[in-house]
């Protein structure tokens, strides 16, 4: 159903993500949203992994 909407609508393939995204209800809403808080937290566990380094490796 998502494709035909994508088709009709024509919706460009680096939109479809977002769009898919908004159309979540509930339970897979809550799940998309506590996966993207994961990734973010993870991405900011690596920054700061990566910055402590640097600072060991530069002292």
């Amino acid at each position: 159903m998502f494709l035909k909407a994508k088709e009709a609508n024509r919706w460009p393939d680096n939109r479809r993500v977002a769009i898919a995204t908004e159309m979540l209800r509930k339970e897979a809403a809550d799940w998309y949203n506590l996966k993207l808080a994961n990734r973010v937290d993870a991405r900011g566990i690596l920054n700061a992994f990566k910055m402590s380094l640097l600072l060991k490796l530069n002292c």
